[in-house]
């Protein structure tokens, strides 16, 4: 039978580093960007929506003094001013909507690539504790042959020392 041996690399003891450590501080760090990406788009999203609220308000507070106003006489100028005005904040109204949608779905993509970059550093991190795993259980080998090999050499020491005397 041919004796097993361990490499003198092995048993001077290898330099344990984790070959993925690069890519994972990439991946925490371009999930960390994604994260500050989607809390921006989130912060103009509740500005944008804050605006079309405010527009809301106006064009309610506008139709509701029209309403009001109509027992009253208006000259034409001022009823074409009221109506000018309302049919721009009508147009603002639809504009500042169509924006909050537009924002709505920058903000569903911005959550899918933090979702995405997130399982990417989950799958780096998930192999950085399988090598070091592995890392730990060739440490353990190369442990137990040096304790081996230690105490063949102290049985063959002893040994001949015993057949000396």
């Amino acid at each position: 039978k041919k004796k097993r041996t361990m490499s003198a690399k092995h048993i001077r003891g290898k330099i344990m580093a984790f070959r993925f450590e690069k890519v994972l501080r990439v991946k925490k760090h371009r999930e960390d960007i994604l994260k500050e990406d989607l809390a921006n788009w989130q912060r103009t999203l509740e500005f944008e929506d804050s605006l079309l609220e405010k527009i809301r308000g106006v064009l309610e507070k506008a139709l509701n003094e029209t309403a009001v106003n109509q027992d009253k006489v208006l000259s034409i100028n001022e009823l074409k001013t009221c109506h000018s005005f309302i049919l721009r904040l009508e147009e603002e109204k639809e504009n500042q909507t169509k924006r909050v949608k537009e924002l709505n779905e920058e903000l569903s993509e911005a959550r899918k690539r933090v979702i995405v970059a997130s399982g990417e550093r989950r799958v780096i991190e998930k192999l950085k504790e399988k090598n070091t795993a592995r890392e730990k259980k060739e440490e353990e080998k190369v442990d137990q042959f040096i304790q081996d090999e230690i105490g063949l050499s102290l049985f063959r020491k002893k040994s001949k020392s015993e057949k000396v005397s």
